[in-house]
């Protein structure tokens, strides 16, 4: 029994690490680094007022999706900062910085190595209507 001992112990730990297993959820976000702009188009009114407005983007565009949870937008001569939360593998809450906006829910349409898609929604509905933003980003 006594030889026995030393192969129960090292059987014991053996089990013991190769049955734990991770359980918790990281929530990265799969946006990370920089994107150029492809196409930007918001819709925007009320009721059947509804209008279109499409930005195409050019060279020096991008969306910037920065580890220290900050989105940086730059469109033409426009330039925005963003906070962001990952609240699902697939949605953001995206906040403009210095602003006393409402968060928007940044919610993602599709994503592969080369491209996404991307729809903004206000986190609060408004009865009268919404604005809503849908983006192309591309590597």
């Amino acid at each position: 029994m006594k030889n026995f001992l030393p192969l129960i112990v090292v059987l014991l730990v053996t089990t013991g690490i190769f049955s734990c297993k991770k359980s918790s959820v990281s929530l990265a976000n799969p946006l990370m680094g920089k994107w150029n702009v492809e196409r930007d188009s918001l819709n925007y009114g009320i009721g059947p007022q509804q209008q279109t407005k499409t930005y195409v983007g050019v060279a020096g565009d991008y969306f910037d999706f920065r580890p220290d949870n900050r989105l940086y937008i730059k469109e033409g001569n426009q330039l925005d900062t963003f906070t962001y939360k990952v609240i699902l593998a697939n949605q953001l809450q995206v906040t403009q910085t210095g602003a006393n906006n409402t968060p928007l829910n940044l919610f993602i349409d599709d994503i592969n190595a080369t491209s996404a898609s991307i729809n903004f929604f206000p986190t609060l509905l408004n009865p009268g209507g919404n604005d809503e933003r849908w983006v192309s980003l591309g590597r």
